[in-house]
């Protein structure tokens, strides 16, 4: 009896131990996005899956390049692109100015499920995206 219990045991621990090492599926994602070719900053990229519950947010830096820090799951998500909320300074009444978008950028592009920007990240260290969106 104390060896079948002493078994299950040694069973249970080497099998959770074999999930413990998985990897999740997915990988970092970075690129670049511009506006009629030139790079956009200022802005956030935002990629967004509503079936998962799930968004990340990347800052676009001055040449319009942006990378994620974590892994970001495998799956297709809608783009959208937010005034960047970094570097906020305080207003004349002292609450935080409202960003405002990059000049030229459609107000579109701001509702991921209406921007017509989507990308596929698959299960791999990294996704690479380019987008050029357009002003008209």
């Amino acid at each position: 009896m104390k060896l079948s219990i002493l078994l299950v045991l040694i069973l249970g621990i080497l099998t959770s131990a074999g999930c413990a090492g998985a990897k999740e599926d997915g990988g970092l994602v970075s690129g670049k996005v511009t506006l009629n070719g030139k790079p956009l900053s200022g802005a956030d990229i935002k990629f967004h899956n509503a079936d998962l519950g799930f968004g990340v947010t990347c800052p676009l830096n001055e040449d319009g390049t942006f990378a994620s820090v974590d892994i970001v799951p495998a799956a297709t998500y809608q783009i959208a692109i937010a005034p960047s909320a970094s570097g906020l300074e305080p207003g004349a009444s002292g609450m935080p100015t409202i960003p405002k978008l990059p000049s030229g950028l459609p107000k579109k592009y701001t509702f991921p499920e209406k921007s017509g920007v989507s990308a596929e990240v698959k299960n791999q260290p990294q996704n690479d995206f380019e987008f050029d969106l357009s002003s008209k």
